[in-house]
């Protein structure tokens, strides 16, 4: 039997939000592959280095049940209970990023299962849609402003009125026409 995890990468390009959906596959027994989250992280360089000034929103189950998150002068930091050189290479890949953890909604095994991870320093309050009670999974609300700049095309607007046409010769014009 396996369990799925998804992963969600929300990339902002040359302001235009892109979405890449992530899958993998991992056992039961909750082991994870250092190779998985190794290949995720190149998936957002490679991004990063096409699109250096995107912003980067990674969600998901990370499945990292050794790391509890708390707050300390308005940042979120792991605590590490048993480091391992998966939770090394983890917390070292979203170093890498420069992704800070955003999220500390609580389930209701008092455990913050789903990482919102970003590069991003504009993502407002977090706040969960559900009781605490209700999933094992909160359904989180995020807001991310994007701030645009657009400039007004320059076009030449043309109206035709026709309430004041010429319709005889209209219908004249489309009779000779050979459909």
């Amino acid at each position: 039997m396996f369990l799925y995890l998804l992963w969600r990468i929300y990339l902002t390009l040359y302001l235009r939000p892109v979405l890449l959906n992530l899958f993998s596959v991992t056992t039961t027994k909750l082991v994870i592959n250092v190779d998985i989250h190794n290949d995720y992280t190149n998936t957002v360089t490679n991004f990063l280095n096409v699109s250096p000034y995107s912003n980067v929103i990674l969600m998901g189950d990370y499945n990292l049940p050794g790391i509890q998150w708390s707050l300390s002068n308005n940042k979120i930091f792991p605590n590490v209970s048993q480091f391992n050189n998966l939770l090394a290479n983890i917390l070292d890949n979203f170093s890498y990023l420069n992704l800070n953890q955003s999220n500390l909604i609580k389930n209701r095994s008092n455990s913050v299962l789903d990482l919102v991870l970003s590069n991003a320093h504009n993502i407002n309050e977090f706040f969960s849609l559900l009781p605490i009670d209700c999933m094992y999974h909160t359904a989180l609300t995020i807001t991310f402003p994007i701030k645009v700049n657009f400039e007004p095309l320059s076009y030449i607007e043309i109206v035709y009125d026709f309430s004041n046409c010429n319709y005889k010769f209209i219908r004249s014009s489309l009779a000779i026409i050979d459909w």
